[in-house]
């Protein structure tokens, strides 16, 4: 029996796949909707002024619309400064009808002082003779290696909490 390219597709035997197994993307940057002021300023002056993001790219601004769109939706906020020049911000103001001082202090309010990755405060500080007694005083060896209390000792000095 011959199935024409209609039915091949859907019987009840040839179900579509899913695409549940797709491979997670392993990027590192995240994206998401524009919520930094220089992402809202830039972005709600392209939809007053009635541009799309791909067109006011290409011929506004003369830069990929790829780059572009990631200046508006990264989760840092902020375009990378090898990607957004001085002459793009020009061209942003005089297009769009902002000053170049308001996208810049836009800029400047976009940017993060810490990352993700990094911790606001500094560290607490801790006694580490007190850390090194405590870890001495647990041990149940009666002899210890003048190398194992060194690197204890080189341990705690360096801000290390967790030291076994």
């Amino acid at each position: 029996m011959y199935l024409t390219l209609h039915d091949r597709y859907h019987t009840e035997y040839d179900m579509p796949k899913l695409l549940l197994n797709r491979i997670a993307s392993k990027s590192l940057a995240k994206y998401g909707p524009p919520h930094s002021p220089f992402q809202k300023l830039i972005h709600g002056a392209l939809k007053a002024n009635g541009y799309s993001e791909t067109g006011f790219a290409k011929e506004k601004l003369d830069v990929n619309p790829g780059s572009f769109w990631i200046w508006l939706h990264n989760k840092n906020g902020f375009p990378h400064p090898k990607s957004c020049k001085a002459h793009h911000l020009e061209a942003l103001s005089e297009h769009l009808g902002i000053s170049l001082p308001t996208i810049h202090e836009a800029l400047d309010a976009s940017r993060h002082l810490f990352t993700p990755r990094e911790r606001s405060l500094p560290a607490e500080a801790r006694d580490g003779l007190k850390m090194l007694i405590d870890i001495l005083q647990n041990d149940r060896r009666t002899k210890l290696m003048k190398s194992y209390v060194l690197n204890l000792a080189r341990k705690l000095m360096a801000g290390g909490s967790e030291v076994t």
